[in-house]
């Protein structure tokens, strides 16, 4: 069964946004593997993180 056109749509929007979610929460732990944030910058990515889609 083929799905319809608004299904395929869907469901390619939700595995894109499941992707960038992943990339964004990556960013921040592979730079604070180097140097050490400030606390309001972790706050302001997770504010950031939490309000994405």
């Amino acid at each position: 069964m083929k799905p319809s056109s608004w299904h395929a749509r869907l469901t390619l929007f939700a595995g894109m946004c499941t992707v960038a979610k992943e990339v964004i929460v990556a960013l921040p732990t592979y730079t604070m593997q180097s140097i050490l944030l400030p606390v309001q910058v972790c706050e302001k990515l997770e504010l950031m993180n939490k309000s994405f889609v």
